[in-house]
């Protein structure tokens, strides 16, 4: 439920206007009926764990710093805070649109990307799949990755890098 509640446009935008990351992405993965991991030969292999645990400030800090975690953060707060927000939405960087419940929703995506490691080290799962939003992959420990000189830089809409929040967990 959180990770649908992180707007990248307005709630009631779903056409082409809508930017790549959008609230349909999660949509096109687990919805009830037309969901591809709803598909009647996965059904009997999934577990689902409807509302993800936060994780842990102790376990995103091994990733990313302090300043980064706290900028993204207090851009939320401010959001949910400023009655003259566009539609509670707002610009991270050139690429990265967050609203008031975006860090929420990174931390209980990293907190289920760990509970799919507690799932595979207890031997109740052989893998896992967590989808969530917002992604994370791109992220860096201050946020934007540079890359090299005249090369693109790397955020793709990400905030927590989930991944590596698991691995180092």
């Amino acid at each position: 439920p959180y990770c649908r509640q992180h707007y990248t446009c307005p709630p009631s935008e779903t056409g082409q206007d809508a930017p790549p990351e959008n609230t349909r992405r999660l949509h096109v993965i687990i919805d009830e009926q037309e969901g591809c991991l709803k598909a009647t030969d996965l059904l009997p292999k999934l577990r689902w764990v409807p509302d993800c645990r936060k994780a842990a400030m102790s376990d995103v800090l091994r990733v990313h710093e302090w300043a980064y975690i706290r900028r993204i953060q207090g851009h939320c707060e401010q959001i949910a805070h400023d009655p003259e927000a566009y539609n509670g939405i707002s610009n991270l960087d050139g690429d990265t649109t967050l609203s008031r419940l975006t860090f929420e929703a990174a931390l209980r995506g990293a907190g289920g990307v760990c509970e799919g490691v507690d799932q595979v080290m207890l031997g109740h799962s052989r893998n896992a799949f967590v989808p969530v939003r917002p992604p994370g992959h791109h992220a860096g420990p201050r946020g934007l990755t540079k890359g090299e000189e005249g090369g693109p830089d790397s955020h793709g809409f990400c905030f927590l890098n989930n991944i590596s929040i698991g691995a180092a967990y």
